[in-house]
């Protein structure tokens, strides 16, 4: 039999064996030295995710019932995304001491990206009575808050942050976001600018406040600060995705299709973009492209009512009634409350001479929108996309 190893052979030995080593080096360490937790908080820190999870085992085989070793392995499998196994570590650090702040904040993270936000609740709150981990719990029973769609406990819990630690950007950035959902623009901009003043390198600020700007109608601030977050990262796409929705919203077309076609030279499997290329090329008649765009984005797998929407009216614009009619029907089966594909069957319905099933599909929008007003049902392009909430 040839001895001599493969190449993919030798390398997978090579690689083992280097973690062997690694392993042996652990547990040759003197493990009751207090240092061997601080090289391993110290490898978190730096990432080393892996390297830290084969310390912190070879220690827990000498101390098994130290929280802080239990933690510290919970820490590194959160950061990693193995929220069972965080989990698993967490549980057995809180079972020796139910109030380890952080088990306790580890698992409120846990539950949280995993998008159990009742789960996750009880461990924050119980987390933010212990000052090791009080801002970070803080922080994330805001943004817990803020995903459930509960202003007011987000603002609460951003503003107590803030009153730690004044200068927090995710307190200053999402204070934005709270106020600006809240209708409270004046307030929404004051967070905004703090953050920019703060920290005037970082192309979030600029990118948040541009948003909001566009979203708000100041074309030219939206313009300038969505620029200078361009400046700041060149490579990030989300600036010229922003200033593509601004120009859209303006109906500056030609330039709207320029900013969309700067997202897909960086980000070549972007759907936003697409989409609102779709819209952009409705805007400039040009239906067939506008449809080839369409069947794109739903090779990349998105399926969304509002899209159906879009596509059913390039169809109408087009005069491809049947067509329209199709894909209103189906955004009207994904979304059958939604008033807006009723809408524009009656109104194809109406085109066409079918004035039984249009006068049906008229009187549905009636009784969908009897309490509330005519904009829920009429298609504007800024409610296609999220302009501001950024996570760091």
């Amino acid at each position: 039999m040839n001895r001599k190893c493969t190449t993919i052979t030798c390398v997978v030995i090579v690689l083992f064996l280097g973690l062997y080593s690694e392993v042996q080096a652990a547990e040759n360490l003197h493990l009751s030295d207090s240092s061997t937790v601080a090289e391993a908080k110290m490898l978190l820190e730096k990432k080393e995710f892996n390297r830290a999870i084969v310390l912190l085992d070879a220690l827990m085989k000498t101390r098994p019932r130290d929280t802080e070793v239990l933690a510290l392995l919970g820490t590194a499998y959160l950061n990693l995304g193995a929220f069972d196994e965080a989990q698993r570590f967490f549980e057995n650090a809180l079972d020796l001491d139910p109030n380890n702040p952080q088990a306790l904040h580890g698992m409120g993270k846990a539950f949280f990206f995993q998008g159990n936000f009742h789960k996750a609740k009880p461990f924050l709150l119980k987390a933010i009575a212990f000052p090791p981990e009080r801002n970070q719990a803080y922080k994330h029973l805001g943004q817990l808050s803020l995903a459930e769609g509960d202003l007011d406990a987000a603002r609460i819990y951003y503003e107590k942050l803030l009153q730690l630690d004044p200068t927090n950007f995710d307190a200053l950035n999402d204070l934005g976001v709270v106020y600006q959902q809240g209708g409270l623009e004046r307030e929404a901009e004051k967070y905004l600018k703090r953050l920019i003043d703060l920290y005037p390198s970082d192309k979030i600020g600029y990118l948040n406040i541009g948003a909001f700007y566009g979203s708000t109608g100041r074309l030219h601030d939206a313009i300038v600060n969505l620029n200078k977050a361009a400046e700041i990262d060149p490579y990030d796409s989300r600036p010229f995705r922003y200033l593509g929705v601004v120009y859209l919203q303006k109906k500056i077309l030609d330039e709207a299709e320029r900013q969309f076609s700067r997202v897909l030279a960086l980000d070549p499997l972007n759907t936003d973009a697409r989409v609102g290329l779709i819209v952009v090329y409705q805007g400039q008649g040009k239906f067939d492209q506008a449809l080839r765009m369409a069947d794109e984005v739903q090779m990349l797998g998105v399926e969304s009512p509002q899209l159906h929407l879009i596509i059913a009216n390039v169809y109408f614009l087009k005069g491809a009634y049947d067509s329209a009619i199709t894909h209103a029907r189906m955004q009207i089966e994904k979304e059958p409350r939604d008033p807006a594909g009723h809408y524009m069957l009656g109104v194809l319905y109406q085109l066409k001479g079918m004035k039984e099933q249009s006068e049906r599909a008229f009187a549905e929008v009636r009784e969908l929108t009897k309490n509330a007003p005519k904009e829920h049902y009429e298609f504007k392009p800024e409610t296609l996309f999220k302009t501001l909430g950024r996570k760091k």
